[in-house]
């Protein structure tokens, strides 16, 4: 389930049923109604609506909640899931009720605007009149080959809900590149921050993957590429890239275009230093950044501290600019390292892993 529509009489749960699968999938769901409704409640003309939700559904992964019937064949047509809320007249004019109370002169979360909560015959009406029957054929007729769902009632919406897990957290965090093999700290020792994450995210049952790239002294982009994509990553994974990591991650992302949670670039490589033996990293930062990165991941981040070398802070005016990216300067860590953090704990990292 990727591309998902909730639809069915106006009263019936779908906003909130919505809400609640789109977190446990970790998917963008889309309040028809935010989008339908100007001030006042003057509606959106039906062309321009349906360009509107055109355009909703290019992304790759949505939930698209409301009725509107008059485009509902182009949301069946793009959808790989239906859901049908056909619940008794009843049941829908007691929670319309219950709804009109609950938000008296204000205005829904879902409806934006100065649209504030009305209920009126015409209301009334719209449901006594609701064809619940024939709406139901239509879109099973309609739906042909997708997974259809159809919930009668709250029991059924309850038990539906329980059959869908949250899709998990995970972290991925990717170390950088020492100028020589005698530089090289392994993956998993005490005195990497990269190590303490792990051991803390996973005390909290949170998977965390720390993959030991390819000769890492002279990274090469395709085989750091070939040895990450052994790993997940889906629209709840958090990456973590430092110093040379924080180049690959910007460029994988940027020929990938996978959608993540978080994207967390520490002290990123770019430029190229005039430290001895800079050019090792050469190969791996060759390539342009995309701004389009900005629109796959839910947030960007990128820390930095005062101490590091002017290439260094380039590398995140570039990064922050390009990538629209909130910037965390932390003074007295320097290149992120043991040797300069003095200290294996990163307890700031941590903290926006979690938020």
């Amino acid at each position: 389930m990727k591309k998902i529509i909730v639809i069915g009489c106006p009263g019936a749960g779908k906003t909130t049923f919505s809400n609640i699968l789109g977190q446990k999938l970790n998917i963008k769901v889309h309040h028809l109604d935010k989008y339908f409704w100007k001030e006042n409640w003057t509606p959106t003309p039906q062309e321009d609506f349906r360009k509107i939700v055109i355009d909703l559904m290019k992304e790759d992964e949505w939930i698209l909640d409301g009725n509107f019937k008059r485009s509902v064949e182009d949301r069946i047509k793009e959808a790989d899931t239906v859901i049908l809320f056909d619940f008794s007249k009843i049941a829908i004019l007691w929670r319309i009720l219950k709804r009109f109370f609950r938000y008296i002169n204000r205005v829904r979360p879902e409806m934006g605007g100065n649209n504030k909560e009305a209920l009126k015959w015409v209301h009334i009406k719209y449901i006594l009149r609701y064809p619940r029957a024939e709406y139901c054929s239509y879109v099973t007729k309609l739906a042909l080959g997708k997974k259809v769902v159809v919930l009668r009632n709250q029991k059924e919406v309850n038990n539906f809900l329980s059959s869908i897990s949250f899709m998990e957290l995970n972290c991925i965090i990717i170390h950088g590149s020492p100028r020589s093999p005698a530089h090289w700290v392994p993956i998993g020792d005490k005195k990497r921050w990269i190590t303490w994450i792990k051991n803390e995210l996973e005390k909290k049952g949170i998977k965390a993957y720390t993959p030991n790239m390819p000769v890492p002294w002279q990274p090469v982009y395709k085989d750091w590429k070939e040895e990450f994509e052994k790993f997940p990553v889906n629209n709840a994974t958090v990456l973590i890239g430092h110093s040379a990591g924080g180049a690959f991650l910007p460029r994988w992302l940027g020929e990938s275009k996978k959608k993540i949670k978080k994207l967390i670039l520490v002290a990123p490589g770019k430029n190229i230093g005039t430290y001895p033996n800079a050019e090792h990293n050469k190969e791996l930062y060759d390539f342009e950044i995309d701004p389009l990165i900005k629109d796959l991941a839910e947030e960007i981040i990128i820390f930095t501290s005062p101490e590091e070398p002017p290439h260094r802070q380039k590398n995140v005016l570039l990064y922050k600019g390009l990538l629209d990216a909130k910037v965390v300067s932390l003074p007295g860590k320097g290149h992120f390292t043991f040797d300069e953090m003095k200290t294996d704990e990163f307890p700031e990292l941590l903290d926006i892993i979690l938020s």
